[in-house]
């Protein structure tokens, strides 16, 4: 129970930044939809069940959230009855088995009826839990009265002295589900109104943290719960490998690129072969000279405020941590607080002194603002779980149907028929059209141009690789370039495009609050623009003095000028001058 999370975000997003908690649940949050979840960390998926009117008359305090970290995929879980409840669940898929984790919050002096949904929705987890799979219930109960005695013949706390309703539903309904009691950590009070409830105690280990994420409350002591699980391989294997562009010996590269003989290479076949067998080669080049890394498992984890020291501390910190989680002993556990406590200062002093340079920065340096800005305001990644229509998805591939499904309907896919109807309106013109014949250093000149701040498209080829080899890719991208405007057939593999959806606003989980953006590789933008200077100078002196849209220098500012000084030069022509000025 955090006692609220409206005043603590930065604090937690910090603590967050360095925690190797797989699953995190809170209870008594005080979030409402103005909080979002990037806010909190970057590095979990959460799902919340903030206050609502369906749960509570009050507007204040309540509800509960479970933030599980991002490599795995996990799922919420609909809960018949659970609707006026705060209570949120989820599956989240182990090696071997499924974990379902719930987490509750029931206000003091709740109708007993709460706690008999409440064990109407336990039972539904554990009915969804087949062989080996594990449940976990935790959260604040509110039934300080009752006691708690261990038993071993369940390896599990027993409660006694129930004499209310609310006490005997927990006991007759919740318990009566068959899952055990964990927690016997006395708040200040001596009394016990969090619980942990698990399927079977013999594989769980509970243990109290030596420092919180965040502050303790009086009432209500932090715990840990640990569950052993199968490994999978290295989280780097997991997460798959990539070329190091950034580190790559360039001139080795052009040096490569510049020993093969182009333009045999490139002499026959279509369009769509000389650019495949470009790219065969190419991507040859590239596995001998690029190096192959294994990509980060946790490639958002990293801070902007982090230096050596912070890292140094947290890689120790997390260190001590392991050890103390193997082994829970007192030593153990006054070293893992003192690390904690020498990690928490350097962050927090490392932090002020970023934002300190952000403000300071601002006038100089906007972008890092607004960066910062958009980081902790907007979510990266779509949800697990997406809706569209009335079919729904839990996993990736399943997400990535429903967006195909959906901007398939946008687009017509009916091609209209060839008419030259819209040509024979154009005024007659003498249009020098040359013919295009691209040279060496026409393309090396605008592949040298290439933003190397973008990413790469579908080819995979960084525009900063394209900027930093222009002179040696302009030899073979000179020939296919020409070979397509001789032949007038554009290269099929360079008409694919990575679809990114782009959140517009509404419910994140509906596939129709999306559009969608074309991510091209770099080079086909490059003999875009190529041909398009090409064309741009001979029709430039046909087109209108009027046309503001897709012209470059041009926008509907100038278009609304152009109107506004028409108008003004009219009415001076008109009206007399000394009118217009006086009155």
């Amino acid at each position: 129970n955090v006692r609220g999370l409206r005043t603590k975000t930065n604090q937690l997003h910090l603590s967050l930044s360095s925690c190797d908690y797989d699953v995190i649940a809170f209870s008594e949050t005080w979030l409402n939809a103005k909080i979002v979840d990037s806010e909190l960390s970057s590095d979990y998926t959460f799902y919340r069940a903030d206050r609502s009117r369906e749960t509570s008359v009050l507007e204040r305090g309540g509800g509960v959230l479970i933030g599980v970290k991002k490599r795995f995929h996990p799922e919420p879980i609909h809960l018949r009855g659970g609707e006026k409840l705060e209570q949120i669940a989820v599956r989240i898929p182990l090696p071997g088995k499924t974990l379902f984790v719930c987490c509750v919050y029931i206000p003091p002096n709740s109708d007993a009826t709460i706690y008999t949904q409440h064990s109407s929705c336990v039972q539904q987890l554990c009915d969804l839990a087949q062989g080996p799979d594990e449940v976990i219930v935790v959260g604040d109960y509110n039934v300080p009265n009752l006691s708690w005695h261990f038993d071993e013949d369940i390896n599990g706390y027993l409660p006694s002295g129930q004499s209310t309703e609310q006490e005997v539903a927990l006991i007759e309904d919740v318990l009566g589900t068959g899952l055990q009691q964990m927690f016997d950590l006395p708040n200040a009070n001596g009394r016990l109104l969090d619980l942990a409830l698990v399927s079977d105690s013999s594989r769980f280990q509970l243990i109290e943290p030596p420092r919180a994420i965040l502050k303790v409350d009086a009432h209500h002591r932090p715990f840990i719960l640990v569950l052993d699980m199968q490994s999978t391989g290295t989280a780097a294997e997991q997460a798959g490998t990539y070329y190091d562009f950034a580190n790559c010996d360039t001139t080795a590269l052009n040096n490569s690129i510049a020993s093969l003989d182009w333009a045999n290479l490139l002499l026959v076949g279509s369009v769509d072969d000389i650019v495949e067998r470009f790219y065969d080669k190419l991507n040859e080049i590239i596995r001998e000279v690029v190096p192959l890394k294994h990509r980060r498992p946790h490639p958002n984890s990293h801070q902007p405020w982090w230096n050596r020291e912070t890292r140094n501390l947290r890689n120790r910190l997390r260190k001590a941590r392991k050890r103390f989680l193997k082994h829970p002993t007192e030593m153990l556990g006054r070293e893992l607080a003192d690390r904690e406590l020498h990690y928490e200062m350097s962050l927090e002093a490392a932090f002020r002194g970023y934002i300190s340079g952000i403000e300071s920065n601002l006038k100089r340096e906007p972008k890092s603002f607004w960066a910062f800005v958009k980081k902790r305001k907007q979510d990266k990644g779509i949800p697990q779980d997406m809706v569209y229509r009335d079919s729904s998805a839990s996993t990736p591939d399943d997400s990535v149907q429903l967006f195909a499904d959906f901007f398939k309907t946008v687009y017509s896919a009916n091609q209209p028929t060839p008419s030259n109807e819209s040509l024979d309106k154009i005024l007659p013109h003498e249009l020098h059209m040359p013919l295009v014949c691209l040279t060496e250093e026409d393309v090396r000149k605008v592949l040298a141009s290439t933003d190397a701040s973008k990413g790469p498209g579908p080819d995979c080829i960084p525009p900063s690789i394209v900027k930093q080899c222009a002179a040696t890719l302009a030899n073979p991208l000179a020939i296919i370039f020409n070979r397509s405007l001789e032949s007038g057939v554009f290269p099929a593999k360079w008409k694919v495009a990575s679809i990114t959806p782009i959140h517009k606003s509404g419910n994140v989980h509906n596939v129709e609050n999306y559009r969608s953006i074309s991510i091209l590789s770099c080079l086909p933008k490059v003999f875009e623009k190529i041909v398009h200077e090409f064309l741009s100078h001979a029709v430039q002196p046909i087109i209108s003095a009027c046309q503001h849209g897709f012209m470059a220098k041009r926008s509907t500012t100038t278009n609304l000028m152009t109107f506004v000084t028409d108008v003004l030069r009219k009415s001076f022509a008109t009206v007399p001058q000394l009118k217009v000025l006086f009155t």
